[in-house]
């Protein structure tokens, strides 16, 4: 388990959003109710959609704003592509960390997405979908 001391959240989204402001309106407050709790925070994003941009967004907001308060913010990767050897150190500068939980030998790619969502959403204490 990620826990350890801190509140866990993931983000599970799509990858189009028709209309974001709505969205964005919602991401802004459940990060703030999250905030709230005065707990560190752990955000796990899929990295993968306009919903996983538009929370990777806001939770770098939050972490200008409140330096002082623990929030790491965490990619997680179902699988190791080019793309992500390419842009890995422009990656290591949005996220704290980029972890790739650990699935049997062989996954098929089409599977091993899912199997990420669920990983993630059994690491965490909230899911914001």
């Amino acid at each position: 388990m990620l826990h350890e001391d801190k509140i866990v959240c993931c983000f599970i989204g799509h990858r189009m959003i028709p209309e974001p402001e709505p969205v964005m309106e919602q991401v802004e407050n459940w990060i703030q109710l999250l905030l709230s709790m005065e707990k560190p925070l752990r955000f796990l994003n899929g990295g993968m959609g306009y919903f996983d941009k538009i929370c990777c967004d806001t939770v770098a907001k939050y972490k200008k704003l409140y330096p002082q308060r623990e929030i790491e913010h965490w990619l997680v990767i179902p699988y190791m592509t080019s793309n992500l050897q390419t842009d890995k150190k422009n990656l290591q500068g949005i996220y704290d960390k980029i972890i790739q939980p650990t699935f049997p030998e062989g996954m098929p790619r089409q599977t091993a997405l899912p199997a990420r969502n669920h990983w993630m959403v059994d690491q965490s204490d909230y899911a914001l979908a």
